[in-house]
């Protein structure tokens, strides 16, 4: 197989995005998965200039940058310390991860870009984020109950409870439905049924199924 075929085949097998950009900004090679993240065909990526992926507001200044680059060429990842976003065809953002490779050819230096996706990674980053300060709330909750409990009086003990339950369904995205759960004079007596958001509780899925 030619070099130039195994190269183009290489790029095309790799799991990140890889464009090639010209010593004038100009897109020459974009891979599947490049198309794939950006919405583009490769059709409508070469020959553009590679500032089309550029969020606005990053724009002006991206040519700059460049030639930055281009005057002290360097593999390096690109905007180190920075958090950089990649735009896709229908204008939409999302955050990447980028690495820049320089190639000397016959017609000037080239520069390889390798693009990773981290939207995916954002996304569990926020989950496990939520998750942590959800557990921290709780167990703030679960303190201040507890010397509520020890400090309130009696005919107080009741109305506090439902409060801090009605703030455990808040923190985990639960309802709560009460059934036959306090006696005459408010004092709990059967446990309440506990609904996550958007699930009919057992009663009712029950019913459906008569």
């Amino acid at each position: 197989m030619p070099r130039d075929d195994l190269f183009a085949a290489a790029m095309e097998s790799l799991p990140v995005g890889v464009l090639v950009v010209s010593p004038d900004g100009a897109i020459v090679f974009v891979n599947r998965e490049i198309e794939r993240q950006l919405g583009y065909s490769r059709d409508e990526l070469v020959g553009q200039s590679v500032d089309i992926l550029i969020p606005d507001a990053a724009r002006p200044g991206h040519a700059q940058l460049r030639a930055q680059f281009m005057r002290s060429p360097v593999a390096r990842p690109m905007g180190a310390r920075r958090d950089l976003l990649a735009l896709r065809r229908d204008g939409s953002a999302f955050p990447v991860e980028i690495g820049l490779t320089p190639i000397e050819t016959p017609d000037g230096t080239w520069v390889l870009a390798a693009i990773v996706d981290l939207s995916a990674r954002r996304q569990i980053e926020q989950a496990t984020r939520q998750a942590l300060e959800s557990e921290l709330d709780f167990e703030r909750l679960v303190a201040e109950l507890s010397v509520d409990l020890i400090n309130l009086p009696a005919g107080e003990v009741d109305d506090r409870i439902r409060k801090a339950l009605g703030q455990i369904g808040q923190l985990f995205g639960i309802d709560r439905r009460p059934s036959s759960n306090a006696d005459d004079d408010g004092s709990l007596t059967a446990p309440l049924n506990w609904v996550r958001e958007g699930i009919p509780p057992h009663s009712e899925i029950v019913q459906a199924g008569d």
